[in-house]
């Protein structure tokens, strides 16, 4: 039977393992922790369930042409989720401009907002109904190339300040193009972005136990320090405890970096791996800090799951001045926390990395101490906000970026990777062009790379790179790709 070793028990790594057990490899996952997931990581603190990584689920309508992959791994029919009816909130002078996933709705609440907007309005929501009829169909779209252009340049034609707030928040920024912000709305349109109930854990727990019941294997607590390869061939790994293991393959869903310059040894440098890896000019910029707060309190009438508010006291993390901060309110999974009481989560970006991770190796007893005023500053926000919250806030949680390198190993603490190494450009014709890294290196034979380090990010697109790997291995070796649906009972 033909063995492949693949290194990582994130979502990718899980999927590539799942497809390839259905069609007859021997398959063992190496995770250098105690437990699956990588970036899709959830943890737990004083009854409180907190999800690290599930904002959005993307490709979850029956009709999206990923959803067979994800019924595949999750029995989707049968797996509990929230569809977002009204995606998030800002605030600004008492105003409050909602964001609804239906597009009536939408149109008419950007048009009470603000009605000297109404044609711009018109025409943004135009634009989002086109893309909801023809983003599942095709990659390419002229009717795509008109929103190329930037959120930024785009504001120019907006009068409305609310209206312009709710167009630069998270996720998107004035970099972004107009494109990606209706494609969002046009996916809420089509009930194509969800909440799974359970989150991060729950979806974990299905994809865990979907690949163990095919005969996989998972190895916790495997720290990997080097591919071993033969004459240009991979022919296995090795632990940090020297222990070695062979295989036909290998498949690397993990952190690129790691994966390249250490594992690798960097001995397998073509063009577009110098480009990647060594040219400094896709190294991650972005990480986050992320506050978590368990709240003896029902919010009943909150918006979901986003509530964007104005600091009344900017925040400042490396002297660069915070003043918006979204919230999401869990109020929506009943599983996050013990009856009659709610989990906040405050993921704040940041730019400054490397300070926060040199920080805890130095001065841990300064690390906390920054940690502990972060979020008493947030405390005292969302209490200015809501009202009635100091008193009843019963756990607090901060994760750093030094938190993320220590259990996902993410390169610069990376937490999203969402552009990574992918050139997105408009053809002349008017059709939308994405350029992603290979999941192969050149001169490096049965060795393949799945996941977001080449560019397949997010959590559909991550298991479907794991598919997609797992149909390149099949084709490969001469086999009919198959895939074998879920049974009744799998959760």
């Amino acid at each position: 039977m033909t063995k492949v070793i693949i290194i990582g028990a994130g979502v990718a790594g899980l999927s590539a393992g799942s497809f390839l057990q259905m069609n007859g490899y021997e398959t063992e996952i190496f995770e250098k922790h105690d437990k699956a997931g990588g970036l899709c990581a959830s943890w737990k603190r004083k009854g409180y369930h907190i999800d690290g990584c599930v904002h959005w689920w993307y490709c979850t309508s029956i009709n999206d042409p990923i959803y067979p992959t994800l019924d595949a791994l999750l029995d989707m029919k049968n797996f509990p989720r929230v569809i977002y009816e009204e995606f998030c909130s800002v605030e600004e002078d008492g105003k409050i401009l909602r964001f609804f996933g239906n597009l009536d709705l939408f149109e008419k609440e950007l048009k009470t907002i603000s009605p000297e907007d109404s044609k711009t309005i018109e025409e943004i929501i135009e634009g989002a109904r086109k893309i909801a009829l023809t983003y599942m169909h095709s990659d390419s779209n002229k009717e795509f190339y008109k929103w190329k252009v930037s959120i930024g340049e785009y504001l120019k034609k907006i009068k409305s300040s609310l209206i312009k707030k709710l167009l630069t928040n998270f996720p998107f920024s004035p970099e972004s193009s107009m494109y990606e912000f209706l494609l969002l709305a046009a996916r809420l349109h089509n009930k194509d972005a969800c909440y799974p109930i359970g989150g991060a854990q729950k979806l974990v727990d299905r994809l865990v136990q979907r690949y163990t019941l095919l005969g996989g294997t998972i190895n916790y607590n495997s720290n990997i320090t080097q591919i071993l390869t033969k004459n240009d061939s991979v022919t296995g790994i090795q632990l940090n405890n020297g222990k070695k293991y062979n295989a036909d393959y290998v498949i690397s869903a993990a952190d690129g970096y790691s994966t390249i310059r250490n594992m690798l040894k960097g001995q397998y440098v073509d063009e577009n791996i110098r480009k990647l890896y060594y040219s400094n000019r896709y190294i991650p910029q972005y990480s986050q800090i992320y506050v978590s707060l368990g709240i003896n309190k029902v919010f009943n009438d909150s918006f979901k799951p986003y509530v964007f508010i104005t600091l009344k006291n900017p925040l400042i993390i490396e002297e660069e001045n915070i003043n918006t901060v979204g919230i999401t309110i869990h109020n929506f999974d009943p599983t996050s926390a013990p009856f009659s009481k709610t989990v906040l989560t405050i993921l704040i970006p940041i730019k400054y990395t490397e300070s926060w991770i040199n920080l805890r190796k130095k001065n841990k007893e300064e690390y906390e101490r920054k940690k502990e005023e972060i979020a008493s500053h947030m405390i005292e926000e969302i209490d200015d906000y809501f009202g009635d919250i100091k008193t009843k806030v019963e756990m607090v949680d901060v994760a750093t970026p030094a938190t993320y390198i220590r259990y996902t190993n993410n390169w610069n603490s990376g937490v999203d990777s969402m552009r990574w190494g992918t050139d997105i450009s408009w053809g002349t014709d008017g059709t939308l062009i994405i350029n992603k890294p290979k999941k192969e290196i050149t001169g490096l034979n049965n060795f393949f790379m799945c996941g977001q380090w080449v560019g397949d990010a997010g959590l559909s697109e991550g298991m479907q790179s794991g598919k997609d790997v797992a149909q390149i291995l099949c084709q490969r070796d001469g086999r009919q790709f198959k895939v074998i649906p879920t049974v009744k009972g799998e959760k």
